[in-house]
């Protein structure tokens, strides 16, 4: 059905050129991570199993590859797990002939783990993996099939310019704080301490959306704006897409409600194609400066226990124990600070630690100084 409705109405649309488009843009280029299509040529693409537990790669993802992937969601977000390809490129790479949403299983592995750390016993952490990416790209193909109602109408490209206009500030597309609004809703339907519903009941885990909010929050640009008013995004995007007004505060109120409708019954788990990637590697994609690495040992500086007042103590030895099952855990916010080598990590919405390597290779740290975020240069 989809196939037939992208054909139906593309085929109606210019010829145009790059040149004909309207690409002017007023966000900050990022240094998103651009994943070259190339880099899938060593990897095997598998329909998504109908078990959603079944993993065909299994193993777990150790704790530098974890630092790989995790750096590679602060820098490129959450297109580094999963991402959606238009209809529209079905003949382009990377999976010539294929599109809708296709999961990179390491990434899916990565958060399984990551909710198996933070939730020591928690079950169906692949399930809820898999269904919060696939609640963030789901909104991609929606927000696509909506602009195909407006270019059927219009007779002209409005999909294409936005994302042309954006090639050089992915991270900044404020689609991408809709779709994370889209996860984030996911994430809260399947905690008890959010929802009364079925899935929480049968599937949930109590606190996991602290979890996917601070591991949103924590990725680039736009991704990390998935709670701001909802409306006013959704404004900001549709003046980028319909009056080629692409800046933070460009409105266009008219049409913010459109943004991410679509016809009824078209965007179900049946309707957009979805794909597993096997065999792919991180570590060809992330630069070794992004990795995170882990901590396996914490010393404490004599400076630093003068600084940690006796009732912040039950704070750090929570922190410290975090720490000790992956610097990656969502929340701990650990990562490098200032030059040379002042590494960071939240304590708590009040305090931060500040950290010098002693043995990278060994994962050993030594905490140097306690105190507020403002004290400690945070803001």
């Amino acid at each position: 059905m989809l196939k037939s409705l992208f054909d139906d109405v593309l085929k109606k649309l210019p010829n145009s050129k790059v040149e004909d488009y309207d690409l002017d843009l007023d966000y900050p280029h990022d240094e998103i991570i651009e994943i070259d299509p190339e880099i899938f040529e060593s990897t095997e693409l598998v329909p998504m199993p109908e078990d959603q537990d079944y993993d065909p790669e299994f193993s777990d993802v150790d704790e530098k590859e974890i630092g790989i992937v995790e750096g590679g969601v602060r820098a490129g977000g959450i297109e580094i797990l999963a991402f959606y390809k238009s209809y529209r490129h079905v003949n382009e790479p990377p999976f010539r002939g294929e599109w809708g949403i296709f999961y990179i299983n390491r990434g899916v592995q990565y958060i399984d783990q990551m909710l198996t750390f933070a939730f020591p016993g928690a079950e169906n952490c692949r399930k809820i993996a898999l269904d919060f990416l696939w609640s963030h790209e789901i909104f991609h193909a929606k927000f696509d099939l909506g602009i195909l109602g407006f270019e059927a109408f219009s007779r002209r490209h409005l999909y294409l310019p936005q994302k042309l206009a954006f090639r050089r500030a992915k991270a900044q597309q404020p689609e991408e704080a809709l779709a994370n609004e889209s996860a984030w809703r996911y994430a809260k339907s399947v905690d008890p301490d959010s929802s009364f519903s079925k899935q929480a009941r049968t599937i949930g885990i109590q606190g996991i959306s602290d979890f996917f909010y601070h591991f949103m929050k924590n990725q680039p640009g736009a991704y990390a704006r998935f709670d701001e008013n909802q409306f006013d995004l959704k404004s900001e995007t549709a003046a980028g897409v319909f009056s080629n007004q692409r800046y933070r505060s460009a409105r266009l109120d008219d049409l913010a409600h459109w943004v991410g409708l679509h016809p009824k019954g078209l965007c179900g788990r049946s309707d957009v194609p979805t794909h597993l990637i096997l065999r792919f590697q991180y570590s060809k994609l992330i630069s070794p400066a992004r990795w995170i690495p882990p901590v396996k040992e914490i010393k404490e500086s004599k400076k630093f226990l003068d600084e940690i007042q006796p009732s912040q103590k039950s704070f750090w030895e929570k922190t410290k124990l975090k720490l000790l099952k992956s610097s990656c855990l969502p929340g701990l916010d650990f990562k490098y600070f200032q030059s040379p080598n002042i590494w960071s990590a939240r304590v708590n919405d009040n305090f931060r630690v500040h950290f010098l390597p002693v043995s990278l290779d060994r994962g050993v740290w030594e905490a140097v100084s306690f105190g507020s975020h403002k004290d400690m240069g945070h803001g």
